[in-house]
C-alpha cells in the first residue's frame, strides 16, 4: 500500500473477512431432516410403543414374533404364521436356560365362529341393548325434535324418526 487507505475506512482499520458459512448451513439442513424423520416416524416423537414397555411385533413373509406375559411371574415367546394359520408359544426357563412349547394351535377356522365361548356381554345381548338404546332415542326425538344421538352400527347413518321396532333396520 502506498499510505492511502481505501475508500470509506480510515487508516487504523483492520477489515476482517468472514469465513464462509457453507458448513453450518450443512449442519443445520441434516438437523433439520433428522428431526423430521424422528417426528414422521411410525412410533412418533416420543416412540410410544417403547415409552409404555411394549414390545414390536417383527415379523418378514408371513411369520411373526413378539414376546408375551404368560401369567404373574412368566413370560413366553408368541410366534404366529399367517399363512399357515397358526400361533404357538414357548416358555423360557432362565433356571434351566432353555425354551419350552407351552401352547400351539390353528386358528384357520376360528374365523368362521360368530359367537364361541364370549362372556357377558355376548353379541347378541349387545345386539338387543343397541335396539334398545335405539328405540329410546327414537322416541326422544319423537318428543323433542332433536336428533338422535346413537348411529346406526350397520349403516353409518341415524336412525328416521318413525316407528321404534324398525329404527335398527
Amino acid at each position: 500500500m502506498n499510505g492511502q487507505s481505501a475508500p470509506g475506512s480510515s487508516a487504523g482499520e483492520i477489515v476482517v473477512i468472514a469465513p464462509r458459512q457453507t458448513v453450518h448451513w450443512i449442519i443445520a439442513g441434516l438437523l433439520a431432516i433428522i428431526a423430521t424423520v424422528l417426528i414422521v416416524r411410525d412410533g412418533g416423537p416420543l416412540g410410544g410403543a417403547e415409552a409404555f414397555g411394549q414390545t414390536q411385533m417383527l415379523g418378514a413373509r408371513g411369520l411373526f414374533a413378539f414376546t408375551g406375559q404368560l401369567d404373574r411371574t412368566k413370560y413366553g415367546l408368541w410366534m404366529m404364521d399367517v399363512d399357515a394359520g397358526t400361533v404357538w408359544c414357548y416358555e423360557y426357563n432362565p433356571v434351566r436356560q432353555k425354551m419350552r412349547l407351552v401352547a400351539a394351535r390353528s386358528f384357520r377356522h376360528d374365523r368362521f365362529l360368530s359367537d364361541y365361548s364370549q362372556d357377558s356381554p355376548t353379541p347378541a345381548e349387545v345386539e338387543e341393548l343397541l335396539k334398545q338404546a335405539r328405540a329410546s332415542a327414537v322416541r326422544a326425538q319423537n318428543l323433542s325434535g332433536d336428533p338422535p344421538a346413537i348411529k346406526n352400527a350397520e349403516s353409518g347413518s341415524q336412525p328416521s324418526g318413525g316407528d321404534p321396532a324398525t329404527a335398527g333396520s
